[in-house]
C-alpha cells in the first residue's frame, strides 16, 4: 500500500547541514587538540628556537629567525609529538 510507513534505520545519521556540523564538532578529540596546540606553542616559541634550534648549524639565521632547515625541523618534531599524544590518548594514559 502507498499510505505504509517507511521505517528509517537508526544506524542513518541526519543528513542536514546543521545535524552534520554538529555531529562533527561533537566526535572531535578537544582534549587532544589542546595538547597538540600547546606542543605547538613550545616548538615555535622564540626560546625553542633560540635554546634548542640554534645548536645545530644552518637553522637559525642570527639567532632568532629558523632557516627552512629549521622550520622543516620544528614540523617534523610537531609530527612526532602528534603522533605519540595520539597513541597516548588511545591507550588512554591522557
Amino acid at each position: 500500500m502507498d499510505s505504509d510507513r517507511i521505517k528509517v534505520s537508526s544506524k542513518y545519521k541526519p543528513d542536514d547541514m546543521t545535524s552534520m556540523t554538529a555531529s562533527c564538532i561533537y566526535s572531535l578529540e578537544w582534549k587532544l587538540m589542546f595538547m597538540l596546540y600547546i606542543v605547538f606553542l613550545l616548538i615555535m616559541s622564540d626560546v625553542f628556537v633560540s635554546q634548542v634550534l640554534a645548536k645545530s648549524e644552518g637553522m637559525v639565521h642570527f639567532g632568532v629567525s629558523p632557516t627552512t632547515k629549521g622550520t622543516m625541523w620544528q614540523g617534523a618534531l610537531l609530527i612526532i609529538a602528534m603522533v605519540c599524544l595520539t597513541i597516548l590518548d588511545k591507550k588512554e594514559i591522557i
